[in-house]
């Protein structure tokens, strides 16, 4: 276990659970896309998630939408 605060912190996580997906243009990146969409649903955000099949890849991409009906701003999370 490393004493790296960063290295404890959930930033951290976050950080390498999405770097251990496998999105390479040829892959779909489905998989990653969701655990982002799932991750800021669960942090309170309003988010789409949109796929597409391009040239036999399924891919994908979350928008995030704000945090509150009065605060609808979009965010978009390009995840081709």
């Amino acid at each position: 276990m490393s004493s790296n605060p960063l290295q404890q912190s959930e930033l951290w996580e976050i950080a390498r659970q999405l770097v251990s997906f496998d999105t390479v243009s040829a892959s779909s990146n489905v998989q990653a896309a969701e655990y982002l969409a799932t991750f800021l649903e669960d942090s309170g955000f309003s988010v789409r998630l949109l796929k597409e099949t391009m040239q036999g890849v399924e891919k994908a991409m979350v928008a995030c939408l704000g945090r509150t009906a009065s605060a609808w701003w979009p965010y978009y999370f390009w995840t081709y």
